[in-house]
């Protein structure tokens, strides 16, 4: 398959303002950019509020950090023609243990996997009494939870491989219906409850700082769609990855964990079935 990370930094070597080119310094900073191809950036305001300082001192050389999926914004920016490491960290997030893989954007390598156990097992070790106690005012500790178990898998690999966090600038995320509701915040109560409609499973990227994810503030997190209240994203990406979908051949998936799951199909029809595990 094609490589086509939705990140991309752009070198740039802008013409200072004058007397007689008093164009912004954003607009200058777009209008350098179409020239590359990249049309209609947005500028992310807390870039607006760091750019004029950023374009002087580095006497008008950046690499502007870009997120080109459904339309194209400015997530960073760097002095100088920057060339660093383009990051980007992909999450699976289980009933029990949350692992996390650091992937080189440009090459697609995968650098290295580590997990841990998800904190929200303090509060329920299946998806079921974790709606409990979500419905029971605890959906925003869940929230929490699950956010500190990525964020301390995050720090280790920034620890591991000298990085920053911030220097992190996107991350997928995989995992079943519920798990995905209570990252985003979504309340879950409807997937326990007949006929088990969940309130979504297709979800907006959002900017990790929204979630609280100690990786770049502005950087898109994406979570995988899910297929109905109990087959989540985790088994979204397992077709994929497994090119279950494009196989000529009566095909078999498993996904053993503390929920379980199977999908029987090829290319021209899947059917799936879960259950506790």
């Amino acid at each position: 398959f094609s490589l086509l990370p939705v990140v991309r930094q752009v070198p740039l070597k802008l013409q200072p303002p004058s007397l007689d080119d008093s164009t912004a310094d954003a607009q200058r900073l777009t209008h350098a950019l179409a020239q590359k191809d990249m049309n209609g950036v947005t500028v992310e305001l807390p870039l607006l509020q760091r750019l004029s300082q950023e374009l002087r001192s580095s006497e008008w050389q950046v690499t502007p950090v870009l997120d080109v999926s459904g339309g194209t914004r400015m997530i960073d920016l760097y002095p100088g023609r920057h060339r660093s490491a383009l990051l980007g960290i992909a999450v699976d997030i289980g009933t029990t243990n949350v692992m996390a893989e650091l992937v080189d954007l440009r090459s697609g390598r995968s650098i290295e996997q580590i997990s841990a156990r998800n904190r929200q097992i303090l509060r329920g070790e299946d998806v079921i009494s974790r709606i409990i106690f979500s419905e029971k005012g605890g959906l925003e500790e869940l929230h929490r939870l699950v956010v500190e178990t990525v964020n301390e898998l995050v720090a280790q690999l920034g620890h591991r491989h000298r990085f920053q966090p911030r220097e992190v600038q996107d991350m997928v995320v995989a995992g079943n219906t519920t798990m995905s509701h209570l990252l985003l915040g979504i309340p879950p109560k409807s997937i326990r409850q007949e006929p088990y409609v969940p309130t979504a499973t297709s979800f907006p990227r959002v900017k990790a700082g929204e979630l609280g994810i100690d990786i770049n503030p502005l950087a898109g997190v994406y979570c995988l769609p899910a297929v109905a209240a109990y087959v989540g994203g985790d088994i979204t990406a397992g077709i994929l990855s497994s090119c279950l979908y494009s196989s000529e051949k009566l095909t078999l998936f498993l996904d053993v964990g503390t929920n379980g799951e199977i999908v029987l199909g090829n290319q021209e029809w899947m059917t799936t079935c879960a259950c506790s595990a």
